[in-house]
């Protein structure tokens, strides 16, 4: 039986949270690439986003970087982008890090700022909304 494909299957529907995966087979062919070297630039956006947070969140907890928020979805959405631009395995491996060093500061600022700017004792609850919201989006974009 054949399946209708829609708009959500040809791959428009990319979310920043899983960008990566979708282009893999894109990638493979742009740069040559094995299944081993796409297996360790998956790596290296998984290291940088969920291995740095914590390290980036201790950093920001001992100092106030909340003006840099505004600039942290920018500065992960233009390398995203710019995977399509890169000529070199290395600039698209310097890319991938650079999105998932973004990536890693944008949440525990954005949650630190959530506990700073929530009413007098809301602060679990709008911070129940963030992750939810966030879980939300990331399961639309599966």
């Amino acid at each position: 039986m054949r399946r209708h494909c829609s708009r959500r299957d040809t791959g428009w529907w990319i979310f920043y949270g899983n960008f990566l995966p979708i282009l893999l087979p894109l990638l493979m062919t742009q740069f040559g690439l094995s299944l081993t070297m796409c297996g360790v630039l998956v790596m290296v956006s998984s290291v940088t986003t969920n291995m740095l947070q914590p390290v980036i969140g201790c950093v920001m907890d001992r100092r106030n970087f909340s003006p840099l928020l505004p600039w942290l979805v920018p500065a992960a959405a233009a390398p995203m982008c710019l995977v399509g631009y890169v000529s070199h395995t290395a600039l698209l491996f310097l890319v991938v890090a650079v999105t998932g060093i973004a990536v890693a500061a944008y949440h525990p600022l954005s949650s630190m700022l959530i506990g700073r700017t929530a009413a007098e004792g809301r602060g679990n609850g709008m911070m129940s909304y963030f992750i939810a919201g966030g879980t939300r989006a990331w399961r639309l974009s599966r």
